[in-house]
Order: C-alpha cells, then structure tokens, then sequence
C-alpha cells in the first residue's frame, strides 16, 4: 500500500513525499528507510499519548536523487539515530 502511494504520488507530478514517525516504532522506521525514506529531522515532544510525549523522525522521500554535494554520512544511509529509543518525558 506504501508503494501503491508513492507511485501515485509521482505520477502526479509529486517529487517529495514527507511523513512523520515516533521514534520507538521500530517496524514503521525499517518500513520507511526501506521504501527509500530519508530522516531529515527529530521532532522533539511531537505527539502527546496518554499524558507521555513522543519524539519522532520528520522524513522524506525525493522522486530525483540527492545532490552529489549533499554531505555523506547523512540521510537515507546514515543509521545512527534511527532506532534511538529515548523520547521527551
């Protein structure tokens, strides 16, 4: 079904498709990354469950590849912050 939305999304002309995910929801996270997601950003206390604050990963999918200079190390390939489990009390 992911797929099925981003196919779609390009088809009509969509070059960046952007999602917001908690940080702890490991499943979602490999889902995103390996449909081609890229973390940009940590939103800091994002969403609010139950009176406990969540951080999350803001990301995004291009239709056309990443500039050459964009620095290596970051985005799509850089795992270091993808499963970082502490969220904002």
């Amino acid at each position: 079904m992911l797929n099925e939305c981003i196919t779609a999304a390009h088809a009509r002309g969509i070059d960046r498709v952007e999602l917001e995910v908690r940080t702890d929801n490991r499943r979602a996270l490999e889902l995103y990354r390996d449909s081609g997601f890229a973390v940009e950003s940590i939103v800091k206390k994002a969403m609010k469950i139950d009176d406990a604050c969540h951080d999350a990963f803001r990301m995004s999918l291009l239709s056309v590849p990443m500039h050459a200079d964009f620095p290596s190390g970051a985005g799509a390939d850089d795992k270091r912050h993808l499963f970082n489990n502490e969220s904002s009390k």
